[in-house]
């Protein structure tokens, strides 16, 4: 019998959970976490990423769509994490672990009360 492209989805999801028990989430970005933080720092400087913390994400396969953090595809075997920048309703893709980098540094600089874009 055939998986279902929700089953297989939902195995995907379920590997990728697991490895990512095993090892840092910037493996899946394939750069250093240290390096993606830079560069979500970068981008919220530089305006081409928000200060926000996202309650409305979409999720599915890459495409090949570039990620907003990394600058690299997002491939067919990933999950991609879509989410609308509330400033201009503009798609914003990521990698999962990018798109966790991204939102931990949203909520670092919204405690600190600095939300400067």
């Amino acid at each position: 019998m055939a998986e279902t492209p929700i089953a297989a989805a939902r195995i995907s999801a379920s590997t990728a959970c697991a490895s990512r028990t095993k090892s840092s989430p910037a493996a899946e970005a394939r750069l250093p976490e240290s390096e993606l933080r830079l560069r979500v720092q970068e981008r919220i400087k530089e305006g081409r990423l928000p200060v926000e913390v996202i309650t409305l994400i979409n999720g599915g396969f890459g495409g090949g769509q570039t990620c907003a953090v990394c600058d690299t595809p997002v491939t067919r075997d990933k999950v991609k994490y879509d989410v609308v920048d509330p400033r201009n309703a503009d798609q914003l893709i990521f990698h999962f672990a990018c798109y966790v980098i991204w939102q931990r540094e949203c909520a670092r600089r919204i405690r600190a009360g600095d939300s400067r874009r």
